[in-house]
């Protein structure tokens, strides 16, 4: 079975990989290794591109537009969600470009910096708004029916029946703040079994989540988070970061 060593598990914050392409499809490029990380959780895929050479020894920038795992082995314990692990990891590019890549090849993996920043900022603001909802209103978290994390804004849907009001929605706002303001640390570590079944602790709030997460929350700046109805008993929160700084010192290349 062909499986992709997930580097971003071992250093979240290396930006560039050599590595060695083991499949070629209509599915994508898949190689031994890869910092890009899949769409997972809710999280949009990172960009990037592929710098390779060709039979003429010039250098090629194939942009990939998507990432995503593939079908691999289940990791079952009684204390973690059920996950997909030691998959292979999928580049998405135009089809067209595919003649230029051989299996056994070596190529050079760069994502998209600015994207993967923005996402991180995002993915770590929707878990510091899951800490504050669970202070408001204890228990609510396991109503949560999906997550949609960008790169401008996060969206957690509740499939509820009494809904979230106005005032929560204010103590939830104001809780998340307080947390950014005093630049709490923010630990990511594995499962004992598995390095790619992680946990996610600020605090005493600890969750199973193996996205990419900021070291600290003072990178969120002051959030906006704001509710509306979807349907009976369905609720979206949405949460906006205007006054965010982008980490970009913490990235770097190998």
């Amino acid at each position: 079975m062909i499986k992709t060593e997930k580097i971003y598990y071992d250093d979240l914050y290396l930006t560039t990989c050599i590595a060695t392409v083991v499949e070629v499809s209509e599915m994508g490029i898949v190689c031994d290794q890869t910092v890009a990380f899949p769409e997972g959780g809710g999280q949009q895929a990172d960009k990037g591109c592929f710098l390779i050479e060709d039979n003429f020894k010039q250098r090629l920038k194939i942009l990939f537009f998507n990432v995503k795992k593939g079908v691999g082995d289940v990791f079952l314990e009684q204390d973690f969600p059920t996950i997909s692990v030691n998959t292979p990891i999928y580049h998405y590019i135009e089809v067209e470009y595919l003649r230029y890549f051989k299996v056994g090849m070596k190529v050079k993996i760069c994502i998209d910096v600015e994207r993967r920043a923005r996402l991180t900022i995002s993915h770590t603001a929707i878990h510091l708004v899951l800490m504050a909802i669970d202070r408001v209103r204890k228990g609510i978290i396991t109503y949560v029916k999906g997550a949609d994390i960008r790169e401008d804004l996060a969206r957690l849907d509740f499939f509820i029946h009494d809904k979230l009001n106005d005032d929560e929605i204010m103590k939830i706002t104001e809780c998340v703040n307080e947390l950014i303001l005093n630049d709490y640390k923010i630990e990511t570590y594995a499962h004992v079994k598995q390095k790619e079944a992680v946990y996610w602790k600020c605090l005493d709030y600890v969750c199973a989540c193996g996205g990419t997460h900021l070291p600290s929350t003072k990178y969120i700046g002051n959030v906006r988070i704001t509710k509306k109805s979807k349907g009976k008993n369905l609720q979206r929160i949405t949460i906006e970061f205007p006054n965010h700084v982008l980490p970009m010192e913490l990235y770097h290349k190998d």
